[in-house]
């Protein structure tokens, strides 16, 4: 299916950069069925999401791996022309610290929500 539907992608992406916006990404993973999470990276545009990659993952419940997210991830850094700025937005379920690592090499800014439970503190002098 992706021989068919990366042609597509690309074309809008290349499109959308023209615009000097930059690209806006959204990650999404949740339960589909019994045994399986689908794992989703979808461009924002005109107030929709538009699906641009997805992969399976086996397994019940939790997090699904930073291995698997990073596979999905640079497939869509492929996808991307050069020298865009690329905004990603997404679930706690990719703050792994190596897909975090990642993000940071390609320059990719990003907001990723959080557990409750987790909160974070500027300490005095610093920004």
């Amino acid at each position: 299916m992706r021989q068919w539907y990366e042609p597509i992608v690309k074309r809008s992406l290349e499109n959308q950069a023209q615009g000097g916006q930059g690209i806006r990404l959204i990650l999404d993973g949740c339960k589909v069925g019994f045994e399986h999470q689908l794992l989703m990276v979808a461009v924002a545009y005109r107030r929709r999401a538009l699906p641009i990659a997805w992969t399976w993952v086996k397994g019940r419940w939790g997090h699904s791996s930073a291995y698997k997210q990073l596979a999905l991830l640079k497939h869509v850094h492929g996808l991307i022309p050069d020298d865009i700025s690329v905004f990603v937005a997404g679930d706690s379920e990719f703050g792994a610290v190596p897909v975090l690592k990642q993000l940071d090499k390609w320059h990719w800014k990003y907001v990723l929500r959080q557990k409750a439970s987790h909160h974070l503190v500027k300490l005095e002098g610093q920004d």
